[in-house]
């Protein structure tokens, strides 16, 4: 199912340049529509190539240092996003 809505999507991105101009606006909209997932499936394959791991086998004292760094990463990513929501909607700049 997977490849088969890749195909379409790709087929669909390859056909709109040239073939937008002869459709309807529904046509079109449903061919946009299927390049986004296309590109928004990339994009998690891409994601979930770049999950980080810690390869080796952990001790305990291991194990809980790397989950601190973890939950550092998680902390300070998270901080980040609530600066730039508050940014957002205090100065209109999203």
């Amino acid at each position: 199912m997977k490849g088969l809505m890749t195909a379409a999507a790709l087929s669909a991105a390859l056909i709109t340049p040239t073939t937008s101009h002869a459709l309807g606006s529904d046509e079109e909209a449903v061919l946009k529509f299927l390049g986004g997932v296309y590109i928004i499936e990339k994009i998690v394959d891409h994601s979930k190539k770049d999950e980080r791991r810690y390869e080796r086998p952990l001790t305990s004292e291991e194990e809980r240092a790397y989950r601190e760094g973890v939950a550092a990463r998680e902390r300070q990513e998270a901080a980040e996003r609530r600066r730039r929501a508050y940014e957002c909607g205090y100065s209109g700049n999203c």
